[in-house]
């Protein structure tokens, strides 16, 4: 995923693995796999925390445009803010159903979420949650079953979770 340019370090010798990920470097990360383009029209910016110049700021307004990145609010994005990983998978499960058009797929993967945290998954990401782990983009987190939902995400788990996202969405990327 380096190669190909998805991926970059924080700087040009470092990665930072351990290093959590915000909305904006998601956003990013996301938007450089899925490519979205848009017309200026519709590069409008509904949100006062973000500027013209911020380095991240096409990303997430193309995202937004497609309805797959949200504000928390209705006039903030909060691109500064650390990513739970419960948010993360909503992105990657709103990029495949918005951005692939897998509109089907809620209807025929949702079930119940039977992780042993599944109490601390938010009610507004347990359909995502759920179709994410069945069409294979994430397992539990850890031998014991738990999903972790509220954490915060490292970059390398972004990064395995956005390997996942290609490995199962490439062939719908480039089917005509």
């Amino acid at each position: 995923m380096w190669i190909r340019g998805i991926v970059n370090g924080v700087d040009s010798e470092h990665f930072q693995p351990d290093k959590k990920i915000t909305r904006a470097e998601f956003a990013v990360l996301l938007n450089r796999y899925l490519d979205i383009q848009c017309a200026e029209e519709n590069m409008k910016n509904p949100f006062k925390d973000i500027y013209a110049d911020d380095w991240y700021y096409e990303d997430l307004i193309k995202l937004n445009s497609v309805n797959i990145m949200n504000g928390v609010s209705k006039d903030e994005i909060y691109p500064n803010g650390y990513l739970e990983r419960q948010d993360m998978v909503i992105l990657f499960v709103k990029a495949y159903i918005n951005y692939f058009g897998a509109e089907d797929i809620t209807s025929d993967l949702y079930s119940e979420v039977k992780f042993k945290d599944e109490h601390e998954i938010s009610d507004y990401a347990k359909q995502y949650i759920e179709i994410a782990r069945n069409i294979g983009i994430i397992e539990c987190n850890d031998k014991n079953k738990e999903f972790k939902p509220r954490s915060y995400v490292k970059r390398d788990e972004a990064i395995k979770m956005m390997y996942e996202f290609v490995i199962n969405t490439l062939h719908l990327k480039y089917l005509e």
